[in-house]
């Protein structure tokens, strides 16, 4: 296809149409979320139903509440099919949730910034999918860390939070293993991680050389395979090879 048919007829992010409904104590403190979301799947449903999931999963953004309830729907309509893209369907409910959560700070008298910090996940709480954020979560440091440079100059930089909760985005156990062998005086590192543009297989290498202090010639990654590796889990919504497969 060419650019222009590429734009006319290729899948594209799904259209949403969404009502979020906030609400908070006097406090600014989230007492619960109502929202509903319709997506546009187009003539067929492709991947709508675990976009759609994400969509969901992600409609809470990274915050605690006291109620939620969640419903999403994939309608058939006679518009080109659509897909999976960047964002996995959370881009759409995120900026509604966002700003609604702009709305609710300005009714409350507060500002975007300190309704954020006050319902901030943190580690050890649960996310209403059910997943107990871990000590990973840094969601009020980071908020801290742009806290003063925001509030110089809010009257034109917007704020939000998001999180990527790791697993597929909604919270299932996550892999990634790899196996290191010496052979023949060089270290051989084996994982079953596919690059499929996105870089990891350079990463990986960088992660090798700064964890043993060795130079990159005494280092070797070894091809992907079932029969050598260990499973690393999957690879997926990275970037596309389509750029070099025209070159």
């Amino acid at each position: 296809m060419s650019r222009q048919e590429s734009i006319n007829f290729h899948p594209k992010r799904h259209a949403m149409i969404g009502t979020f409904t906030l609400a908070c104590d006097e406090n600014g403190i989230f007492t619960g979320l109502d929202c509903e979301i319709n997506f546009d799947t187009g003539a067929y449903a492709s991947l709508c139903g675990p976009v759609l999931e994400r969509a969901c999963t992600h409609s809470v953004g990274p915050y605690c509440y006291q109620n939620t309830d969640i419903r999403g729907y994939g309608y058939y309509t006679n518009n080109p099919p659509a897909g999976a893209f960047r964002g996995f369907g959370v881009c759409q409910s995120e900026f509604a949730l966002e700003m609604n959560i702009n709305l609710l700070a300005e009714k409350v008298g507060i500002s975007p910034w300190e309704i954020r910090y006050r319902n901030a996940i943190e580690p050890g709480k649960v996310l209403p999918n059910g997943q107990i954020a871990d000590v990973s979560t840094a969601l009020k440091e980071t908020l801290l860390a742009v806290k003063d440079v925001y509030e110089k100059n809010k009257s034109h930089a917007g704020i939000a939070c998001a999180m990527k909760n790791a697993g597929v985005g909604v919270g299932l156990p996550d892999k990634g293993r790899a196996k290191i062998r010496v052979e023949d005086g060089v270290i051989c590192l084996y994982t079953a991680a596919s690059d499929i543009g996105q870089g990891s297989s350079t990463i990986f290498m960088q992660m090798l050389e700064t964890a043993t202090k060795l130079p990159r010639d005494k280092m070797r990654l070894m091809p992907g395979s079932t029969e050598t590796s260990p499973d690393s889990g999957t690879t997926s919504s990275e970037k596309n090879l389509w750029p070099n497969l025209k070159k």
